[in-house]
Formats: C-alpha cells, sequence, structure tokens
C-alpha cells in the first residue's frame, strides 16, 4: 500500500502550474518595480543636472559686466561675491519641478577660476560656495556649479546611488 502511495505522489503534478506562476509571477513584479525605481533615479539626475546647468547659465551671464549694468552680477568682484544668487537659481528650478524636491536635502556650490587654472572637481571636500582662484567674475572666468542632492527611493533597491550629483563648467560671457 505504501508503495502504491508513493508512485502516486511522486507523479502527481496537481498544483504544480500554481506554484511555477507564483514563481514567475515575483520575479516579474521585482523585475518591474526595480525598473521603474531606475527610471526614477534617472528622472531625478535629469532634473538635477537640467537645476545645475540653469545655475550654470545664470552664473555666465550676470558676470561683472552684468553687475556694472545691471547690478545683478554673481561671483567675485561682484555685488554677490559667494554666488548665493546661483544657488537661489538652482534651488527654486528643483522646487518648481516635477519632483517637487526637498531643498533641505540639497546641497549647491559655485566657485570662479581665471582661466587656466585647475577648474576641477570638489572631490571629497565638503560642498562651499565661493573660493576658488578668480578675483573677478569678468569674461574668460571658468564657472564650475556643481549639484548634490540626497535622493529619496520609493523602495530601497540594491544599486540605485543615495546621492546624486551634477557638475556644469562654463564660461563667463558678460
Amino acid at each position: 500500500m505504501t508503495k502504491l502511495f508513493r508512485k502516486q505522489f511522486i507523479r502527481d503534478t496537481r498544483g504544480q502550474a500554481l506554484v511555477e506562476s507564483a514563481i514567475a509571477i515575483v520575479i516579474c513584479l521585482s523585475a518591474f518595480l526595480w525598473i521603474m525605481e531606475w527610471g526614477m533615479c534617472m528622472y531625478c539626475q535629469s532634473v538635477l543636472s537640467q537645476a545645475a546647468m540653469n545655475g550654470l547659465d545664470y552664473a555666465t551671464t550676470h558676470g561683472a559686466i552684468a553687475d556694472q549694468n545691471t547690478g545683478s552680477g554673481s561671483g567675485p568682484g561682484t555685488s554677490d561675491p559667494p554666488g548665493s544668487n546661483v544657488v537661489s537659481d538652482v534651488e527654486a528650478w528643483m522646487g518648481q519641478s516635477a519632483l517637487k524636491a526637498s531643498v533641505a536635502s540639497m546641497q549647491v556650490c559655485a566657485k570662479w577660476w581665471t582661466a587656466g587654472s585647475e577648474a576641477g572637481g570638489y572631490g571629497n571636500a565638503p560642498c562651499t560656495t565661493g573660493g576658488g582662484t578668480a578675483e573677478s567674475a569678468a569674461p574668460g572666468t571658468v564657472v564650475t556649479v556643481q549639484a548634490y542632492w540626497t535622493y529619496q527611493p520609493y523602495i530601497h533597491l540594491p544599486f540605485i546611488p543615495p546621492t546624486l550629483s551634477y557638475t556644469a563648467t562654463g564660461t563667463v560671457v558678460y
């Protein structure tokens, strides 16, 4: 009797499709959620890069000449030496984005460099606005705007960076 029961149990395939379907659904759902989270992270990186480039645009068009003409310059030798207007511009852009990003979890740095000097990144140094090697924000001065933002994932998954950053570099034209 036990041999017969054992043979029937081994050959019995009822419920196999249910188990396989459950495993497939878990794998597919996990892949779908990971792809959605990665896509959201890339969208946030795109918004952050656009905000930094917008700040760079402000910095390159509001140099020493703009300060002399309109009083709205930013950078060394202007009415806004540390570049607070550039930082405010980046923060405003992030706040108006579809993310409604928290500006509190963001750091923005703006530095002016003399042309030809080392305009390297910030490395592991703390993000501080101002500094650099330039004495004025005259045309030809190199500007670096770097933005850091702490990404808040919906689902904590591996390989999603906790901090997004973008560096934009340009030359003052006005």
